[in-house]
């Protein structure tokens, strides 16, 4: 038996089949996500940031954001007013929650069960978080469980 399979495909463009297949729609999707994310932010605050990047994890979605202020933002960090633009940032999570949570549904044929973001001015970063139902999740069982669980669990 050879070793190559340890490494990658026997011959360029033999491919790993379904596996291959798989990853390849993973980073389309996460694609997609990032676009959509970035598309919210530019027509909530007038500019998307420059740079994405999506994780997908088995019950989430993790948007990291970079270059993300606008130019009236970038002035006012330089006037000392950092925390006036993180509670401007915070406010305008809190109007595209639903609209951002609702092309995540589409996207990942999901539902949102909590948005949670966050800004950083130096360096201007963002991340958004998207915590997703569980695959196969039965929401009467899920409900008898949480009741059976003994507090603290």
């Amino acid at each position: 038996m050879s070793n190559e399979w340890l490494v990658g495909p026997p011959r360029p463009g033999a491919g790993w089949g379904v596996a291959e297949e798989a990853v390849a729609r993973q980073g389309r999707l996460a694609l997609a996500i990032s676009n959509a994310v970035v598309g919210e932010l530019a027509s909530t605050t007038g500019r998307g940031p420059t740079q994405a990047k999506t994780t997908l994890g088995d019950n989430a979605v993790f948007v990291v954001l970079q270059d993300t202020l606008t130019r009236g933002e970038r002035t006012l960090v330089g006037a000392g007013e950092s925390e006036a633009v993180l509670d401007l940032r915070r406010r305008w999570q809190t109007v595209m929650r639903e609209s951002c949570s609702k092309k995540i549904e589409g996207l990942m044929g999901r539902k949102v069960l909590g948005f949670m973001s966050d800004n950083h001015i130096d360096p201007d970063i963002a991340v958004e978080v998207f915590i997703l139902e569980p695959l196969g999740a039965d929401p009467a069982a899920e409900a008898a469980i949480a009741v059976a669980e003994p507090a603290g669990w």
